[in-house]
């Protein structure tokens, strides 16, 4: 029993480190070797009762045998209270070691798999629908990343319970296992919040482009049902003149003002497509594009073609140099343009951009 008693106070001096869940089984086993005494022990008690009878019979008094007995069985009593104390300690520490390490193995899982759906996510389209999608879909992942992180703060709280308690058998262990699960979840929690940025501002760019191009569009077929207005070209001097008077002004008023707004929304329609990332249809955006300039390029012809018949008609009465000079400035501005663009590119997105201004000198 000395023996037995020597191990658990070996076993108490441990501190701490006495609840590693690893000694359990020593504690167990200690234990049986203990419970193993209670049968010599009543082995003891009947040699010491018959003692005691038998002092009796002959007039002596043996009950100090009887005394230490009992005293010896208390003894074993204590210690095998004590070790089933410790042995229940243990399988706590045990369990409360074994659910935080399955805590955080599934949560490990779990954010694994949260990244492996952030990866599936295609980068922004260049379609409004299709990005209202994306962002609902990331909404939903995001609210799924913060329940999981709900979920990382209960286990950093319950490593910090076992390492509070002395369960933890290596300290530094359990808390590089939370730290690691902090850090996998900060970097997770960061990457879908900058693809919600991401979409966000795609949705915005996008919603602005199309808010200016329906505007344009609409313009650019209210100035068409205008020019239907025009009059048939006169015959005289002075009817020609204030025709091209008019002329002057219907342009100043409409397609000064027009043809910056047409150059502005090419610029940005064709930031959309050459910011695209690989893989990313962007079709709808530029038959939009090559839709509006179309109508801007018919609309521009048609207003050539009422100046060159104004021209022509001033010429045909013998006013060859003020005809001349409406050619000239008309030249020089389209050489003006021609001058101001830049070379061919390498790259393809920007090669068609450059293409649709080349529609738009033309």
């Amino acid at each position: 029993m000395g023996r037995c008693e020597d191990k658990l106070k070996t076993h108490d001096a441990l501190g701490g480190a006495s609840k590693d869940p690893k000694l359990l089984e020593r504690i167990k086993n200690l234990r049986e070797e203990t419970a193993a005494l209670k049968l010599p022990l009543q082995t003891v008690k009947q040699q010491a009762s018959d003692l005691v009878t038998q002092a009796s019979e002959n007039g002596a008094d043996a009950s100090s045998l009887q005394d230490d007995v009992d005293a010896l069985a208390d003894r074993l009593e204590d210690l095998t209270s004590r070790l089933d104390d410790r042995c229940s300690d243990l399988r706590s520490a045990a369990t409360a070691v074994t659910q935080f390490n399955d805590q955080v193995k599934g949560l490990t899982h779990n954010l694994s798999g949260l990244e492996e759906e952030l990866d599936a996510m295609k980068p922004p389209a260049r379609e409004v629908k299709v990005v209202r999608t994306q962002i609902d879909e990331t909404s939903k992942l995001i609210r799924k990343i913060s329940k999981a992180g709900e979920d990382v703060a209960q286990a950093v709280e319950a490593g910090e319970e076992l390492v509070d308690s002395g369960f933890a058998a290596d300290v530094s262990a359990t808390r590089e296992q939370v730290e690691i699960l902090q850090r996998q979840f900060g970097r997770l929690d960061e990457r879908a919040k900058g693809r919600e940025e991401a979409l966000e501002s795609a949705l915005q760019r996008l919603e602005s482009f199309y808010e200016v191009h329906t505007a344009i569009v609409r313009e650019i077929s209210e100035v068409w049902e205008e020019t239907k207005r025009f009059k048939a070209v006169g015959t005289e001097v002075e009817a020609i003149r204030n025709q091209q008077e008019e002329f002057r002004h219907f342009h100043a008023s409409n397609i000064e003002g027009l043809t910056g707004q047409v150059d502005d929304c090419n610029k940005s329609g064709q930031g959309l497509i050459q910011s695209a990332s690989p893989g990313v249809n962007t079709t709808t955006l530029e038959k939009d594009l090559e839709k509006m300039n179309e109508k801007w390029n018919e609309l521009k012809e048609k207003l050539n073609e009422r100046q060159r018949k104004l021209d022509v008609a001033l010429l045909q009465t013998g006013k060859f140099q003020e005809a001349l000079d409406g050619l000239a400035k008309w030249l020089a501005d389209t050489e003006e343009m021609v001058a101001n663009q830049k070379p061919p590119s390498a790259d393809y997105k920007v090669v068609k951009a450059q293409l649709q201004e080349q529609k738009v000198c033309k």
